[in-house]
């Protein structure tokens, strides 16, 4: 039986990591091995991933000093013995046969990379992200699933590695934002296709403290302008092969940034113009784009021309949804 590394970066999560350990080790698939990463947590993480250790052999665990994820998760690949690779991150859990289901379908298929759809788990609800594909995709479709689609995702977790992937590459430890995004581009671009499975196996969770700190870290400083620098490096590894469809999401982020931390850039002469030098740079290929209708890019020009009037109607709409 082939070995499966499944590689998990711990911080700070003793409320959810339980949940998650649990949900690997009653894998139907019995043969992998667990490298948990504690990246310096300061609760009780590293204590709670030690006790899975000498509870199952499977288990393997190092500490670090917090040094972010994508350190960590080289830190795993690095000790990696499995002919196949996945990652879950430590406040998520997945379903008893994921890895049984995704290790039949990239032997099945011969893949390099398999991917499934997930549930989003809010506090009151499960949003499902899945799509009835019977074919693999292409390195194109694929691509363009990840920057408009709502099932492949640019990120590590709802998908299965062939090990040999990661034999000359490792993530960039110097990417704080999207480096999920540009590791997996990368990968999908080198094996030109995919194989993807519609069960909902890997679950999401929606940590409100999770989400408030990435909205207080985006608009803190230039880090703003961060994504936007991953996107154009992204262009060049790809051999500028896939700049349309790069450059049409590039388009409306630039507008959303613009919109949402309106008051923000204004304080911040130097974020200003280079954000307004990117609109404009960018400025058509949204309005041209095949990927957003009509009615979107009517929206787009609103937000564009008039941010404060589009941040009105989402006010408009935020009480009537409420009162409703």
């Amino acid at each position: 039986m082939e070995l499966i590394t499944i590689i998990v970066p711990v911080y700070n999560v003793e409320k959810y990591l339980e949940k998650c350990i649990k949900s690997i080790i009653c894998q139907t698939y019995k043969n992998f091995e667990l490298i948990l990463v504690n990246d310096g947590s300061s609760d009780m993480s590293g204590k709670i991933c030690n006790k899975y250790a000498e509870l199952d052999k499977r288990i393997k665990v190092f500490h670090t000093t917090n040094k972010g994820v994508s350190h960590a998760r080289n830190i795993g690949l690095d000790n990696a013995n499995g002919q196949y690779i996945g990652f879950v991150d430590s406040d998520d859990f997945i379903e008893p046969n994921m890895y049984e289901v995704l290790l039949k379908k990239i032997k099945e298929e011969d893949s390099k990379i398999v991917v499934c759809g997930y549930n989003v788990v809010l506090k009151k609800s499960i949003i499902n992200r899945t799509k009835n594909i019977d074919k693999k995709l292409n390195c194109e479709e694929a691509i363009e699933e990840i920057f408009y689609g709502n099932t492949i995702q640019g990120f590590l977790c709802n998908k299965l590695f062939d090990r040999t992937l990661f034999l000359y590459k490792r993530l960039d430890e110097n990417m704080d934002i999207c480096e999920d995004l540009y590791i997996v581009c990368n990968l999908i671009y080198e094996v030109n296709d995919i194989s993807y499975t519609s069960e909902c196996l890997y679950n999401y969770v929606m940590r409100e403290d999770s989400a408030t700190n990435d909205i207080k870290s985006m608009v803190s400083n230039e880090n703003k302008l961060k994504e936007l620098e991953v996107l154009n490096k992204l262009k060049e590894d790809l051999n500028n092969e896939f700049n349309d469809i790069i450059d049409d999401y590039k388009g409306i982020l630039l507008i959303y940034i613009y919109v949402y931390f309106y008051k923000e850039i204004n304080k911040n002469k130097f974020l200003k113009n280079n954000l307004k030098k990117e609109i404009k740079l960018n400025k058509n290929n949204y309005m041209k784009s095949k990927y957003f209708s009509k009615k979107e890019k009517v929206i787009y020009l609103i937000m564009r021309y008039i941010p404060n009037l589009y941040m009105k109607y989402l006010s408009l709409r935020k009480r009537i949804h409420k009162e409703t």
